[in-house]
């Protein structure tokens, strides 16, 4: 009898021991997640989609540990505003995707214009040199924002004539340009895609990123030449 009960004593004593043991684990594996899902929430990735233009541009460059240092000043930009560019994998980034790449001698770029005071983003662009870069660029903007509002394709039409400086005709290899545009009614972002063909391969494409919200968006657009597709 004594063995037997010593037996039971023994059974529940590990038993007791186990069930504090999984406990502790439980308490271990929990404190985990709670740190996993409060770093995830904190680590927000730069991605051009996601910009409202209300962001300070040290504040984004910061997210991706970069400075001002990190890039060049020498793109052109209108007064009161200064010019970033970079090749930063961690900057080219449109929704989800990394659009890194180029060309020989020429880099895939972001050029972001802020404002000399205060440091707010107020427009950017996106300078490809890819084809496949820039194929994935307009399939992106598609999938996000739907059908554009403006659409003019000079590659539509195979039996129009280029002309060069001159008015004359133009006897080199066909470039034609597509333009597409983009207006977000809740943002008030305004987005501008062109594509660059020559002999029917792309060598160029570009998105530009204008807050119409800003007091100088007609500036902005006016900048970069694209006030002639509302008249």
């Amino acid at each position: 009898m004594k063995i037997i009960a010593l037996n039971s004593l023994l059974l529940v004593t590990m038993l007791s021991c186990t069930s504090s043991t999984e406990k502790k684990n439980d308490t271990t594996d929990s404190t985990n997640k709670v740190s996993v899902k409060e770093s995830a929430a904190v680590a927000a990735k730069f991605d051009l989609s996601l910009i409202k233009f209300s962001e300070n541009i040290d504040d984004l460059l910061k997210s991706e540990s970069l400075t001002l240092k990190d890039g060049t000043d020498t793109e052109s930009t209108i007064m009161g505003y200064e010019s970033f560019a970079s090749s930063a994998p961690q900057l080219m980034v449109y929704n989800n995707r990394v659009l890194t790449g180029g060309k020989t001698g020429q880099k895939n770029m972001l050029v972001m214009h802020y404002a000399t005071k205060g440091h707010q983003l107020n427009m950017y662009e996106l300078k490809l040199y890819d084809a496949a870069q820039t194929r994935s660029l307009e399939s992106d903007l598609q999938a996000k924002l739907g059908k554009p509002v403006f659409t003019e394709d000079s590659g539509l039409n195979k039996n129009s004539i280029q002309l060069d400086e001159n008015g004359d005709e133009d006897k080199g290899p066909r470039e034609d340009k597509k333009f597409l545009v983009w207006e977000d009614k809740n943002t008030g972002v305004s987005y501008f895609f062109i594509e660059v063909k020559v002999a029917n391969k792309i060598t160029y494409g570009e998105l530009t990123a204008i807050n119409t919200k800003s007091k100088n968006a007609e500036i902005w657009i006016k900048f970069r030449g694209f006030n002639w597709y509302k008249k």
